[in-house]
């Protein structure tokens, strides 16, 4: 009976030893595919030369259209060195990171092209069995404007692939980037520094003038002769565009000579002199338009243009009793709006002892033992606000004096003026500070202007709007 078993025994494994030997052939491919991690995978996914290096190029005119293209969208697809074994899998994504690594290289300038600019109409391609290319298409859209893009260094977007999944695929490390440029080609003109052609002063008898700072995109082989003039119908315009209500001073109160931008060069100083009686500043709020009436350029091939921004805002401010500093918010004829989670403070740097100016929004305080002026961004316009309400940390640490500004949205925008509203003393004790407009005012942003300690330090810890009853 053993015996019988023990035959058995050997019998099976005889069986067994046979199919083993049937799969030694096999063994191998096993182990292989086994074998087959991310590492020791011999299938590279990667970007061809062909979309490694997209390149586009917008060409702006004088006006800051961009006349050559719409908008900006590219196309690109993913392959691997042999037909696939399965379907592959590939993930890519925008990596701004990128960009320092690729302008160090390259000695180049370019700038982001921010991710939330962009936008890639899916994050995977797919590479199918068989198949040494994806059949799908990333389609990469910039979703800005172009008019948008002024920078003549040009802008750039790496998209990297991540990673690649699938039977024996793995990423090219040296071929996983396609590098998108946007080079803008600028067609040359003259005027004032977009962002930068507006300036506000106070009237008073101090005041002689300022100067008017103008710029080339490009330099000229030639000298460039700019005429200016002062263009009060641009008054109107100005107050009837922004709901705004300055006022104008004489033509002949100004003084303006000839300005010339040296050829090779793409940047000048003219100057603006007064000339009139300071006396008529009192009270109000006057806006000076200087206007470039010509440009010349003896011996240049084409007449240069001028540029969209051919205006150069002056805006004098004298004004006193638009407002009035209260004791409490009775007199306010509204409410207070309690949401300041959109509120943003846009400043000029200063070294704060203790906190930032957005601490007035967080429920804590800022120190300051310099003159300093903030202008607070709402988050969005405001209609009817009918004053505001200031807090100092304690009853000796309010600001000796201030001005108070405001400014809409497209005014800002447009021109980053503010409309004074006059300046106040503040008493030696003044926790509370309620400001009460002396009439409704649309706004987005409010200007806090040339705060000054009364000795050492000065500090506040709150600000809010009231705005109309309905």
């Amino acid at each position: 009976m053993k015996k019988m078993k023990l035959r058995k025994i050997a019998g099976l494994l005889a069986v067994v030893g046979g199919f083993c030997s049937f799969l030694a052939g096999c063994t191998d491919d096993i182990n292989n595919y086994e074998k087959q991690t991310p590492a020791e995978a011999t299938n590279k996914v990667f970007i061809s030369e062909k979309y490694a290096s997209l390149a586009f190029n917008a060409q702006r005119t004088v006006e800051g259209e961009v006349a050559n293209m719409d908008t900006l969208v590219a196309k690109l697809v993913v392959n691997c060195t042999t037909p696939a074994g399965g379907e592959l899998k590939v993930k890519v994504t925008i990596d701004t990171l990128l960009v320092d690594v690729y302008n160090k290289k390259n000695k180049s300038t370019y700038h982001r092209l921010q991710g939330n600019w962009i936008k890639l109409d899916k994050s995977t391609l797919t590479i199918p069995e068989g198949s040494m290319e994806s059949s799908d298409t990333l389609t990469v859209a910039l979703v800005r404007s172009l008019n948008l893009f002024t920078s003549m260094d040009g802008y750039i977007m790496p998209v990297r692939i991540t990673s690649a999944s699938g039977y024996d695929a793995q990423v090219d490390y040296s071929k996983r980037v396609s590098y998108l440029t946007l080079d803008v080609t600028q067609e040359n003109g003259v005027g004032f520094e977009e962002g930068k052609n507006s300036v506000m002063v106070t009237g008073n008898e101090s005041f002689t003038g300022c100067e008017l700072p103008l710029m080339a995109y490009i330099a000229s082989d030639n000298d460039i002769n700019v005429a200016l003039e002062v263009d009060n119908n641009l008054v109107a315009t100005f107050n009837s565009q922004y709901g705004t209500d300055f006022k104008t001073l004489p033509v002949g109160d100004w003084e303006l000579s000839d300005v010339t931008l040296p050829a090779g060069a793409t940047s000048t100083t003219g100057r603006i002199t007064y000339k009139g009686n300071a006396s008529q500043f009192a009270g109000d709020n006057y806006l000076v338009p200087v206007k470039i009436n010509s440009i010349t350029s003896p011996g240049a091939t084409e007449p240069v243009k001028t540029m969209r921004t051919d205006v150069y805002y002056l805006v004098i401010n004298s004004v006193s009793g638009g407002y009035t500093l209260e004791e409490d918010d009775s007199a306010f004829g509204g409410v207070q709006e309690p949401d300041r989670s959109a509120y943003k403070a846009i400043s000029d740097e200063y070294k704060f002892t203790v906190g930032s100016w957005d601490s007035m929004f967080e429920g804590s305080f800022w120190v300051l033992d310099v003159p300093a002026s903030v202008t607070i961004d709402l988050g969005r316009e405001v209609s009817n606000i009918t004053g505001i309400y200031l807090r100092a940390n304690n009853s000796t640490m309010s600001p000796a004096s201030m001005d108070l500004s405001y400014a809409g949205e497209e005014m800002y925008d447009a021109t980053r003026l503010l409309v004074n509203l006059g300046s106040v003393e503040l008493p030696s004790r003044c926790e509370h500070m309620y400001y009460k407009f002396a009439k409704p005012v649309t706004a987005r942003y409010i200007g806090l202007n040339n705060m000054v300690a009364k000795s050492s330090f000065y500090s506040c810890k709150d600000f809010y709007i009231y705005t109309q009853n309905e």
